[in-house]
């Protein structure tokens, strides 16, 4: 295409200078949000790595900004060699993170039990969390009628005495809570992100498989057996364990306390 503008040529000629206006006005907001997000965060990183006053992140980011229109004004050439070595810089800070990290890597981040059944739980639960909004709602995502009786003269007036509930909930309130929730749990697109949320991260049965072969389960039904050796199941008077037989963390049979030692003749 022998024209430069991006999005905006290729939406103009398909679709009409009107379009195209919209896309390139668009477009020209975007790059200007994105600048003064870029030179905003500028000055929250030099207040992390250098203690920058939290104050100064006006006159920063208005500094940078006045840098970047000078190497504008005086060339695209030094704009080219200013970026090379910005990028330049980048990549080998982001090479030193990488190598001064690898000293403080922590293995348990990644284990692979734990990081299943965080998975797993983000995967399934999320039926429960609908559950106890369709409980909670009472019924109302359901009978509640559609948006066009909202409007409609005739109805709009009975709805809102019949399903007012307390005085300090306005009928309006509720009908927005009632048709969020049935947005999110019981329309097509609910359904949809319901089935991501399943599948997203991986089967739930892959998950279970993986957490089962890695998991030692032999060395704790062991410990299991031990404590209850132990008697930490045995019920007091109340039907309650006693708690005093449980063990503490630090070993699996239990903490000992320390004898008190008898005072001295000189105390």
């Amino acid at each position: 295409m022998p024209k430069s503008g991006g999005t905006y040529v290729y939406i103009e000629r398909a679709f009409g200078p009107l379009f195209g206006t919209i896309s390139g006005l668009g477009l020209w907001l975007s790059l200007l949000l994105k600048s003064a997000f870029s030179l905003v965060g500028l000055s929250a990183y030099l207040y992390v790595l250098i203690e920058v006053d939290s104050s100064l992140t006006k006159s920063i980011a208005l500094f940078s900004l006045l840098l970047i229109l000078l190497l504008n004004i005086f060339g695209v050439k030094k704009v080219e060699k200013t970026q090379l070595l910005i990028v330049s810089i980048s990549v080998l800070s982001l090479i030193g993170l990488i190598l001064f990290g690898f000293g403080s890597f922590d293995g348990a981040l990644t284990e692979p039990v734990f990081s299943n059944v965080g998975k797993l739980l983000l995967a399934t639960q999320i039926y429960d969390m609908h559950r106890i909004a369709h409980e909670v709602s009472g019924g109302l995502i359901v009978a509640l009628p559609g948006p066009d009786e909202d409007h409609n003269p005739a109805t709009s007036g009975d709805l809102a005495s019949v399903l007012t509930g307390r005085a300090d909930i306005p009928y309006d309130q509720r009908k927005q809570v009632a048709r969020f929730l049935g947005d999110i749990t019981a329309s097509s697109t609910g359904g949809w992100y319901s089935v991501i949320s399943l599948h997203g991260g991986g089967s739930p049965q892959a998950m279970k498989r993986e957490i089962y072969r890695r998991y030692p389960i032999e060395e704790r039904r062991a410990l299991v057996e031990r404590l209850l050796d132990r008697g930490v199941a045995e019920t007091g008077s109340s039907g309650a364990p006693n708690r005093q037989k449980q063990p503490g963390q630090c070993c699996a049979t239990g903490c000992q306390p320390p004898e008190a030692s008898e005072p001295s003749a000189e105390e």
